[in-house]
């Protein structure tokens, strides 16, 4: 994960009411703490395929940045972003549920805290870049 889809993440739910905040971040950071995410930033060669790229594939720059980082590291990208689940390059990063897979709940006191954190769903909101 990057360290700019966490400020995403964040920004997003500042916007959100304190009772939401106060509920939906005891499972974020615990998430963050119990399963060990890496977080990394950029490299050059990524800041250079973002900004080469990323406006002729349409993207905004968040996108071309997340894009370029999956590519020159050969990742697996988790997303809901229809922007980025169309983009051919893309394609054979995405990661996708086979239809009769079971996803594994979170340890129980982890499920818990998710099962409260739903209190809110991101609705696909746009946040201003400025």
């Amino acid at each position: 994960m990057n360290y700019e889809q966490i400020g995403i993440c964040d920004a997003v739910i500042w916007l959100q009411s304190r009772d939401v905040q106060d509920i939906y971040y005891p499972f974020m950071d615990n998430l963050h703490s119990d399963m060990k995410i890496q977080r990394a930033g950029y490299s050059f060669d990524e800041l250079y395929w973002a900004r080469k790229h990323g406006s002729d594939l349409g993207l905004k720059p968040e996108q071309a940045l997340l894009t370029a980082q999956v590519l020159r590291r050969g990742a697996r990208l988790v997303t809901n972003d229809p922007a980025m689940l169309a983009l051919s390059e893309l394609s054979a990063h995405l990661w996708t549920k086979a239809p009769t897979a079971q996803i594994a709940p979170f340890p129980r006191e982890l499920e818990a805290l998710y099962e409260d954190s739903r209190c809110f769903i991101y609705n696909g909101q746009e946040l201003s870049n400025g």
